[in-house]
């Protein structure tokens, strides 16, 4: 074609080295456009539609254009560059106590390795399903050659003379029986059931949370789950210092899919609702009880992060005194988790900057308000 080889590869070269700028911008506007909308719904609670379907649409096109360029790149010996960072404060690098550290290098969101050991080392009931899933087969199976003696021997039986009256005697006598077993067994979940709520009041160490967590998978079952649900509804009123402990067991169920955290959720967000309403008729007991909770639960990874800084965002827009203690209550227990967690640590400090502006214009209305009735009593 009379085109030099060199020629043509600085053209693809160049080629390509356009589209890859091309697709970095694009990633970095998708990302910006992210991070945009994730302010918005922490603020405001949700996003409109017309926004929902805009990131879909970019994040589509951002997709297609990177699979494009890694095609491309293969023929051409070549990869596509790391993403371009966003801000100091967006970017791959968080600062912690003033240090700046890699999000990637971030391990855990604890200062300590009894805290760590408490919140992110969930037990695993797995192996002692597998263990209980293997007496039950077991179980079943003599069940299985019981039943199918029962029947052998039943169909020896037909094969001898008819007596009626006796037949009709022993099978009402059966029947009596199965009635009777059927009984026993309600019953006797009944009072395991009964017995596992005792105890779970009564949780004060991990081993037990453990322990706990263990019985309740030989009465797991979709009444007991929807029993146990009803009854975490019902902890609103639960001594403080146990409440870690009760998190930890709903954690520890639905590591291994024993779905009841809604229990403890449905109830938290309905108490911190009818705390709100009732102003200040609500102690600041009551409402440090619940933050307690959903501080914990933020701890577990069992309470949407969004709902607690919007819930930080009320009790600060309203700054009355019980909200700014309860807010303060709420940083005690899980502030620092929020600040190591890379997730939430942007967002934390953005929280910090809204509670100094505000308290600044606090302070200036106060300010305001004093001079002025000092002024009226000089006239």
């Amino acid at each position: 074609l009379g085109i030099d080889r060199a020629e043509l590869k600085a053209y693809f070269r160049s080629y390509w080295d356009s589209n890859v700028n091309a697709y970095l911008r694009l990633d970095k506007k998708r990302r910006k456009l992210i991070q945009k909308h994730e302010n918005i719904e922490f603020e405001k609670g949700d996003l409109r539609s017309e926004r929902v379907e805009e990131q879909t649409a970019l994040e589509e096109e951002c997709a297609r254009y990177k699979e494009l360029m890694i095609e491309m790149g293969k023929y051409m010996g070549m990869r596509v560059p790391a993403p371009l960072e966003l801000s100091d404060d967006e970017g791959d690098e968080i600062m912690i106590d003033g240090v700046p550290i890699p999000k990637d290098e971030i391990i855990t969101c604890f200062d300590d390795d009894d805290s760590r050991l408490f919140y992110e080392k969930i037990f695993d009931l797995s192996l002692v399903k597998t263990h209980l899933k293997d007496q039950k087969d077991k179980a079943q199976e003599e069940k299985e050659t019981r039943e199918n003696k029962e029947k052998e021997d039943g169909e020896d039986l037909e094969k001898l003379p008819e007596l009626e009256d006796d037949a009709n005697d022993e099978q009402e006598a059966t029947a009596e029986e199965a009635k009777v077993e059927v009984v026993e067994e309600v019953e006797e979940e009944s009072d395991k059931m009964k017995t596992f709520i005792q105890d779970l009041v009564k949780l004060y160490n991990r081993d037990e949370v453990d322990n706990i967590a263990i019985k309740f998978l030989d009465i797991n079952s979709k009444k007991t789950r929807k029993r146990l649900v009803k009854v975490l509804k019902e902890f609103r009123r639960h001594p403080m210092h146990q409440i870690p402990y009760l998190c930890r067991f709903v954690a520890t169920l639905e590591y291994v899919g024993i779905k009841v955290k809604h229990g403890l959720e449905d109830m938290i967000d309905q108490e911190f609702e009818f705390l709100w309403k009732k102003r200040s008729k609500a102690s600041l007991e009551e409402r440090e009880l619940n933050m307690k909770f959903i501080a914990e639960m933020v701890k577990f990874e069992l309470y949407p992060k969004k709902k607690i800084f919007r819930i930080f965002l009320r009790l600060l827009r309203d700054f009355q005194p019980r909200s700014v203690a309860t807010l303060a209550f709420g940083l005690e227990n899980c502030g620092r988790f929020l600040y190591k967690n890379p997730q939430t640590h942007t967002r934390l400090n953005k929280l910090f900057e809204q509670m100094e502006m505000i308290t600044k214009k606090k302070k200036y209305r106060l300010r305001g308000r004093s001079s002025e009735t000092a002024k009226a009593h000089r006239g």
